[in-house]
């Protein structure tokens, strides 16, 4: 019984290991490689210069309520 435990956690940690061992995202633009976090990054930036630069909602400037 406790040798399959034994095999169990093992195969566990050879799983474990091979993902932390696995390459992470990349990208490749124009034939250039980049790593997965400035991708990540890039895209944040462009989408907080696109929210800044967005125009602010204005609400209409009729009264809520008829009189």
């Amino acid at each position: 019984m406790s040798s399959g435990l034994q095999i169990g956690i093992m195969d566990l940690m050879n799983h474990l290991i091979g993902a932390l061992d696995a390459p992470f995202a990349g990208a490749v633009v124009f034939g250039v490689h980049f790593d997965g976090h400035l991708v990540v990054e890039a895209l944040l930036v462009a989408v907080i210069v696109f929210l800044l630069f967005q125009k602010s909602y204005q609400p209409q400037k009729r009264p809520l309520t008829r009189k």
